[in-house]
């Protein structure tokens, strides 16, 4: 099980990635062209490259977590669990249930450890 919340984990934040990559070179583009064009560079154009190292931060943070929760530490369940319940927000239908049912299974998982532990 933890296995396949890491491949879905894993290949999730390489799509994440690789779209921040492109929204990078697209914000790159417009920002050179808005400079060479304009002589000036729009606040859309910086908000776009701002956030294309957010999205980048966002996958670096869901591949640390997904690997922490594969070698079973317990905060990066904790951290996965909060970031399948946002994400599952912001995809669509299927991938939304899928993310739903990856982070009620860790969910279920981390309240099966803790009550091992108090026992």
């Amino acid at each position: 099980m933890r296995f396949s919340i890491l491949a879905l984990h894993t290949v999730l934040a390489s799509a994440v990635a690789i779209g921040a990559a492109l929204m990078f070179g697209q914000s790159t583009l417009n920002l050179r062209w808005e400079y060479g064009f304009y002589g000036d560079v729009s606040a859309m154009t910086l908000s776009l490259l701002t956030s294309s190292g957010l999205t980048l931060a966002l996958a670096t943070a869901e591949v640390s977590l997904a690997v922490g929760w594969y070698r079973r530490l317990e905060g990066a369940g904790v951290g996965l669990v909060a970031l399948g319940m946002l994400l599952s927000l912001v995809y669509g239908d299927l991938l939304g249930v899928v993310l739903a049912v990856a982070t009620y299974a860790v969910a279920s998982e981390l309240g099966e450890e803790r009550a091992a532990a108090q026992r």
